[in-house]
Parts: structure tokens; sequence; C-alpha cells
């Protein structure tokens, strides 16, 4: 489903259908666990988890 621009992860998150958001919501906190220094963006109409100066860790 594309993404307007602009819009931030937990956005992505509420316009996924409902069977799709605890699989997400899985992979974000294991993300969080992993990375808690990391930033959670949208790259490419993705989640991805970056560092400060915007090195990209990995994306859902």
């Amino acid at each position: 489903m594309p993404m307007p621009k602009g819009i931030g992860a937990e956005d992505y998150s509420a316009r996924l259908e409902p069977y799709q958001r605890p699989h997400l919501e899985a992979l974000r906190d294991l993300s969080r666990r992993a990375a808690p220094h990391a930033r959670e963006v949208l790259k490419w109409n993705q989640p991805t988890y970056v560092l400060d100066d915007n090195t990209t860790l990995w994306m859902l």
C-alpha cells in the first residue's frame, strides 16, 4: 500500500490492515530491543531503523 510522503512510523502502522499490525508490532518490538539507540523513520515507505548519522541499520 503506497503511503503519503511525510508520514511517521506510527502513522504507517495505523494505516495497515488489522491483520498486518500484530506482525509489524512484533518486529518493531524486536527492533527496539536490538537497537534501543536507533531512531525509527520511514524510508521508501518502509519503517527503517537508523543511527544518528542516518546510517540505515535495517528496514522492515
